[in-house]
């Protein structure tokens, strides 16, 4: 199902929850998906771009203090797992999005990366600033 599309005039970048839908607009384009956990995680990353985020902190946000993030977690197929669904649940959502937005879609699939940690990087000399 393909969220409410809207060719509205909007200057910047929105990545917002607002109740159960998500508002989302970049380059003049905007729209509206249902919420899906994956669009939460995308949320985590572009707060905070360039900055590599452990599963625990995008699985269990404010939560994540300096000694959380410095120690090691066993690896084993929980740790595996965890991984495996966040990894799901981002490409599930960025399709999402690119039902909706083709350009947005290639641009998140190309920043965003994941693994033990997740980060989105956008082009250094093309930044985006979202409102988040």
């Amino acid at each position: 199902m393909v969220g409410e599309r809207h060719r509205l005039q909007v200057r910047g970048s929105v990545f917002r929850r607002e109740g159960d839908y998500w508002t989302i607009a970049h380059r003049g384009a905007l729209f509206r998906l249902r919420d899906l956990k994956g669009l939460h995680y995308i949320g985590r990353l572009l707060a905070r771009p360039g900055e590599p985020l452990s599963l625990a902190d995008l699985a269990q946000p404010g939560r994540a203090t300096p000694e959380r993030r410095a120690r090691r977690r066993p690896r084993g197929s929980a740790s595996e797992r965890e991984r495996q669904k966040i990894t799901k649940a981002i490409r599930a959502a960025v399709e999402r999005i690119a039902e909706n937005d083709a350009s947005l879609g290639h641009h998140l699939a190309s920043t965003i990366h994941t693994g033990t940690r997740c980060s989105y990087t956008p082009d250094p000399t093309a930044p985006v600033a979202w409102e988040l």
